[in-house]
């Protein structure tokens, strides 16, 4: 006896846009933030009330933040967000970013720190990362940053870390506060030559 045909769905193809992130879609985000991070361990684990309250509303809230809504089809799969540091930034303490990061200030350079990058994982592997955080270090150029600066797990094969090599962010060797197992990468724009 012959089988029935079966339908077989065809991939539609998504729509993917990139807005800002704001007071209208805050929630949504803080929902996504905590889905990713509870989905690893290694990051710090957030309920979405959280991740509104202590990290999204707090970062949003710095010096020239920039922020980066991406989304499928009208639903938001993915977000980065960087902010201005300065060099009162730097030392020791909560909240505090490495003095090791002094030289980035080097001339009248404006560096920005990517606090949190976060792609849906039905996304990943379609290089939909790689576009989140170039739209992100496109919006810091725009706004006149010269440096962009992360942190991460520097482990060959985390994919975060391969995926912010490829971009051309190089690593400081030195491991970013002792309690931590992280790692500080660093982009710089290349100066354009204005003929």
């Amino acid at each position: 006896m012959a089988e029935k045909p079966r339908q077989i769905e065809e991939p539609t193809e998504s729509k993917i846009e990139f807005g800002d992130i704001n007071e209208q879609n805050i929630d949504e985000v803080a929902r996504l933030v905590s889905e990713i991070h509870t989905a690893q361990p290694q990051r710090t684990q957030l309920t979405p009330e959280q991740a509104k309250e202590e990290w999204l509303k707090k970062d949003l809230e710095e010096t020239n933040a920039i922020t980066v809504a991406m989304l499928e089809n009208g639903e938001i799969v993915g977000y980065s967000w960087m902010y201005e540091i300065f060099k009162d930034d730097l030392g020791e303490g909560k909240d505090k970013k490495s003095l090791e990061l002094a030289t980035l200030f080097e001339g009248s350079k404006r560096v920005f720190y990517a606090s949190d990058i976060g792609l849906s994982d039905k996304l990943r592997g379609r290089g939909l990362g790689r576009k989140l955080v170039q739209e992100n270090m496109d919006r810091v150029k725009k706004g006149g940053g010269n440096v962009v600066v992360l942190s991460t797990y520097p482990k060959e094969g985390y994919s975060a870390y391969e995926l912010y090599k490829k971009i051309g962010f190089a690593p400081i060797p030195k491991q970013q506060p002792k309690e931590s197992k992280r790692y500080y990468m660093v982009y710089e724009f290349k100066e354009e030559n204005k003929n």
